[in-house]
Parts: C-alpha cells; structure tokens; sequence
C-alpha cells in the first residue's frame, strides 16, 4: 500500500490478485455479469446496469449493511481490462480490472482500487482495509465460480458425446440389419402368375 500525491491530491492505491486454472473468456463473462454479482461478490446484496457493458454506461450497487451507490464503466478493453469509479465526497474511487491469460491453462485476476481527492486518507483509514478483505474474498469466489463453469461445460461436453456415441452404434446396427435381411419374395399376384405359367410334367 502506498500514498502518493499528484497534482495536490492524494492517491491511495492496493492490489489483490489470483492466479488459477481457468480460460480468460469464463473470468471475463462471469465477472461482466453486473446483475449477477451478488451470486458470488460477498460485498454485493443489488447490482445493475443501465446499459450495455461499455465505457459511458452507469450503474447502481447496494452493498450488504450499507446505503447503495453509483458507479460508472470509464474503460473496457474487452476480454482483457475494464475500468469504473464511484464518486466519494471530495472525490472518487477508482476499481481496475484485469484478466490476463497465462501459459499452461492458468489466468491471473487482479483489482486495484485507488481514491483520488480529498477524501483519500479517510477512506484508507476507515473503508480500505474492510474493501481489500472484501475483494480477496471476491475474488477467490471467482475462482470458484469460473472453475465450476468449465468442469458443467466439460461435463456437458462429455455426455453429449457419449450420447453421440450411442446414436452412431445405433445408426450402425440399424444399418447391419437392413443389409442382413431377405429380399422380398414377390407380391402375391406375382406369385399366383408364376404358379400359372409353371409347366406340369406328367
């Protein structure tokens, strides 16, 4: 943690990051998903857009045991960065997203969170500690959410393709038993001609 000032304000800025086995494209949908942040974001009771998730658009949260709160998309770089703030008295708070994908399967997921104004120390002093306690949670509930996605759409996978499987072998014998039958003998009044033409020897 550190305070740094710039242009006469103060800034205070923190990380929390995760690493784990997922793909980026899961991490991003999951944690895009504004309205269903409460599913997974401990600190989060109501979430919502207004709009398409893109820079301009607003929002509101409701926190759990708190007053709810605007916030509003600044920058998106789709799949892999987006940016908001909420306004503070004297201020703002700044939250930045980050998914980036790693070798071998793995994903690194990482918030900041800055506060620019005169309302900086204040909130390092009062809100801070409990926010980045909150975002570790968070976050390692995305790891979570994310993995137990893949593993329902591997399983999916898996059972569609056994029952592919199935259809085939039945596709199969169906075919191997039309192979294997008689030909038709004739209908009946072929039968009762070739009766007719049929010499009798005395």
């Amino acid at each position: 943690m550190s305070a740094l000032i710039r242009g006469g304000s103060v800034m205070f800025l923190f990380e929390c990051a995760v690493t784990f086995e997922a793909e980026a494209p899961t991490v991003w949908q999951i944690w895009t998903d504004v309205a269903r942040w409460p599913e997974w974001d401990v600190s989060k009771e109501i979430a919502q857009m207004d709009g398409e998730f893109q820079p301009g658009t607003s929002g509101w949260v409701k926190k759990h045991n708190a007053l709810g709160g605007t916030f509003a998309i600044t920058s998106v770089e789709p799949g892999r960065r987006w940016i908001s703030e909420s306004p503070l008295p004297l201020g703002r708070v700044i939250f930045d997203h980050v998914v980036d994908p790693l070798p071998g399967g793995q994903v690194r997921v990482a918030k900041s969170v800055q506060v620019e104004g005169g309302s900086a120390g204040l909130f390092r002093v009062l809100a801070a500690p409990r926010m980045r306690r909150d975002i570790e949670t968070s976050l390692a509930a995305l790891q979570r959410r994310a993995q137990a996605k893949e593993a329902q759409a591997k399983e999916a996978q898996a059972e569609e393709a056994q029952a592919e499987q199935v259809r085939a072998e039945q596709r199969r014998a169906g075919a191997q038993q039309a192979g294997a039958a008689p030909e038709p003998a004739g209908t009946q009044p072929q039968r009762q001609a070739r009766r007719r033409h049929t010499p009798h020897v005395a």
